[in-house]
Order: C-alpha cells, then structure tokens, then sequence
C-alpha cells in the first residue's frame, strides 16, 4: 500500500488512486503549529467545483473518496475551522458536486474534537463516503 500526501491532484494521472481522502481538502498552506493557528484564510472554496472533478478524474472506476469538513451550524459552536458560512460544507453541496458517482453516503453528526489550536471542543461536522 502506497500513502501519498498532496496539496492538490492536479498533474496526477487519471484513474490512478484506489482512495482518497480530504480533510482540509481546499487548504493552500501549512496548518502546522509552525505555519498556521487558524485555517479560515487558507481555505478557498472558490476552486470546489474544479477540485471535485479532479478528485473524480485521479479515482479508479469504483474508487472511494472520504471527505469530512464543518456545517454551517459549526459557526454557533466557535470552536475551529473557516468562520464564513460560504466556505462550510452542507448535505446539499456534497449531493450536488458528487452526484455522478455510483453510490453516495453523507452523514452530518456534532462531535467533541481536540485537532490543534484552534480546533478544539464540540463540532458540527459533515462526512462523505463516495464511489466513482
């Protein structure tokens, strides 16, 4: 098994990953204690229709995508990630920018996360499993 750790999938082959998974998936920086403390001025979701075609272009047929991000309701809690409602994920979103693939599983749950400086306490978080 192969790990490949990336900022982006743009100039990876198509169809050439089993799985991928996306955390801060439009991040465009270092959200490590030595770079960031927050991660709403890294966060760009201007690009979120582009990146999800390519995530759908790098997948082999049947591959799977895992995506976890913050709801809208996240914005009540203050507990982390982008302070903007536009740059939060919702149920309808997801549906819509994955749409094309074979089978789609969304989950929108409150959790008690502890990821770092300012990522800490309850969540609101939204979980995509996807097959191509």
């Amino acid at each position: 098994m192969t790990f490949v750790t990336a900022a982006t999938t743009e100039g990876e082959r198509a169809e050439s990953y089993d799985a991928i998974f996306c955390l801060a998936v439009l991040c465009l920086a270092d959200l490590t204690i030595s770079g960031a403390q927050r991660c709403d001025p890294h966060l760009r979701f201007d690009n979120f229709e582009r990146m999800v075609a390519d995530f759908a272009r790098c997948l082999k047929p049947g591959g799977l995508l895992l995506m976890e991000g913050y709801t809208p309701k996240q914005l009540k809690y203050k507990t982390g990630g982008p302070s903007e409602v536009e740059n939060l994920y919702t149920r309808e979103l997801l549906e819509k920018s994955f749409s094309d693939f074979s089978k789609l599983e969304i989950a929108e749950y409150d959790s008690e996360i502890h990821e770092g400086l300012g990522h800490g306490g309850m969540s609101a978080l939204i979980d995509l499993v996807g097959r191509k």
